[in-house]
């Protein structure tokens, strides 16, 4: 089904080559939030930078329960 929606698929040890796994993470909260989000915050990002972040389709948030 995620396919059919356009998503690909790695091998975690493939993903991990990123570059963007070596970037500093200094947010420690007991909230979770995405590793996007915790990188930005170490970067300084602060209030609008987090505004219009996508809302996932209903399938997504189904798959998700």
């Amino acid at each position: 089904m995620l396919v059919n929606h356009g998503y690909k698929f790695t091998t975690l040890e493939e993903a991990l080559k990123d570059p963007a796994y070596l970037t500093k993470d200094e947010f420690y909260k007991k909230a979770g939030i995405s590793w996007l989000d915790r990188w930005a915050y170490t970067q300084g990002k602060r209030g609008d930078f987090y505004a219009g972040e996508p809302v996932p389709e209903d399938y997504i948030n189904e798959l998700a329960k």
